[in-house]
């Protein structure tokens, strides 16, 4: 009997605390239907608009803000399921449509953009390195035996022309050569007119001869012209700057004796040079040759050189699962160091379609959700399908049409507020049934 009592009790107190909070939340109940008008009508309710969680069954102000609570409407019971295959159950399940009035939208910093195809093109950056481009590095080397006489150029980063002489060398072996053309000169002016026209051939072939064996030791047509003029060999022979550029090693000293093909001097020119980039495996499939590169650099704030992709190379790096991408700047001015780390930022050309911006799209983990203006100040949740993120938008798979508004910003505040109608049962515009507030706005939306 005493176990009976308490039972009661608790019953009784279940109830009066289900009471309360329904007071409390002011959760509105569907009214009975109307056997007069012959159907139901739509119970109202209260919530301020700054704390949605805050609701009442009549008007009053927010207990944390002191707003006055505004206006909302809740689903009829004729309303409550919506019907197969109506729009509802296309929408994201817990997410309703939302209304919001002008002032809302002004609160809210609402704003919206329409969905249209863009040419969209992907960026990837890449850490990188400035070297020297190998088809303009150049060696000068010794043609024949011979031993340093004179150095012009004797310091390395000095700066060198084409055809500069940079030194002089003395060999027995250039020397010989050039009396034996001086002699064979001599022969041919003495038989070039013989009536025998075999002794003239042979003389100039003689000379011929002799004359390209110049040439192959690199004594240039002007030394020969000298040489002819003087008609006395040079005991000491320049040596010339095959190409322009700075001297990156200095290899010889005056004095020095030298073999046929030791290096002397090392030449770069840095006119131009080359970026080699990183790029990590994920994303080889958005950079290829012929895409534009814009390098930019720690020293030189604001500032960028823009090249383009030369080569790609077929191997990647198996420690850091990256492949090496040149590209080949002009350097004219000389800002770019070899071995300067800097970044390497590559375009692709892009392709046209269907994008939305990246701003309008909400993220839960599981689904992307965009919320499109249907009619003025409705905002209604879509689950789109969406492609890689490239720059500042999204490519539409499926989901949105050209020409749809989709909210760019407020999208987090709209989707609170529509989660927290879904769960109250709060509909966007309720149909107009019954007895309503006088102060109400006619079209079910917020004030």
């Amino acid at each position: 009997m005493e176990n009976q009592k308490k039972l009661q009790i608790a019953g009784a107190l279940l109830g009066a605390a289900l009471l309360a909070g329904g007071s409390l939340f002011g959760i509105a109940r569907f009214q009975a239907p109307d056997s007069h008008a012959g159907h139901e009508q739509a119970a109202v309710a209260y919530t301020c608009p700054m704390h949605p969680q805050i609701t009442s069954d009549k008007p009053g102000e927010c207990p944390i803000c002191g707003m006055d609570l505004v206006l909302s409407q809740v689903k009829s019971s004729a309303q409550a399921e919506p019907s197969a295959g109506s729009a509802a159950e296309r929408l994201p399940a817990g997410l309703d449509d939302v209304m919001l009035s002008p002032e809302q939208r002004v609160l809210a910093n609402v704003k919206t953009e329409v969905v249209q195809s863009r040419l969209l093109g992907t960026k990837v950056s890449a850490p990188s390195r400035i070297t020297y481009d190998e088809t303009r590095l150049s060696q000068i080397t010794a043609w024949f035996d011979g031993r340093i006489e004179t150095l012009y150029v004797d310091a390395t980063g000095d700066r060198v022309t084409k055809g500069q002489p940079i030194g002089t060398l003395y060999s027995p072996e250039a020397v010989a050569t050039m009396q034996e053309y001086l002699v064979a000169q001599r022969a041919y002016r003495q038989m070039r007119d013989s009536e025998y026209p075999d002794l003239v051939e042979g003389s100039k072939s003689l000379l011929d001869a002799s004359r390209q064996r110049l040439r192959l030791w690199g004594i240039t047509p002007a030394q020969i012209k000298e040489l002819e003029r003087t008609r006395s060999p040079k005991l000491e022979l320049a040596i010339n700057a095959p190409a322009s550029g700075l001297v990156l090693k200095k290899l010889v000293q005056p004095g020095q004796y030298v073999k046929t093909g030791d290096v002397l001097y090392e030449i770069a020119d840095l006119s131009q040079v080359w970026a080699e980039a990183d790029v990590f495996e994920a994303q080889m499939k958005d950079v290829s040759v012929g895409h534009r590169a814009t390098i930019t650099s720690p020293s030189y704030p604001g500032k960028t050189f823009v090249g383009r992709v030369s080569f790609v190379y077929p191997f990647l790096n198996p420690e850091t699962r990256s492949m090496k991408v040149r590209v080949e700047l002009s350097n004219r001015d000389g800002l770019l160091k070899p071995d300067m780390f800097v970044t390497a930022a590559f375009q692709s050309p892009g392709t046209r379609t269907l994008a939305v911006p990246a701003s309008a799209v909400l993220t839960t983990g599981k689904r992307q959700i965009v919320y499109v203006e249907t009619t003025p100040g409705r905002f209604q949740p879509r689950e789109v399908s969406l492609g890689g993120k490239t720059m500042a938008h999204y490519p539409v798979i499926s989901g949105l049409s050209e020409g749809e508004r989709v909210a760019t910003s407020g999208g987090f505040l709209i989707d609170a507020n529509s989660q927290i109608q879904a769960g109250f049962g709060i509909e966007a515009d309720a149909p107009e049934t019954g007895s309503r507030d006088p102060g109400a706005p006619t079209d079910g939306s917020l004030p």
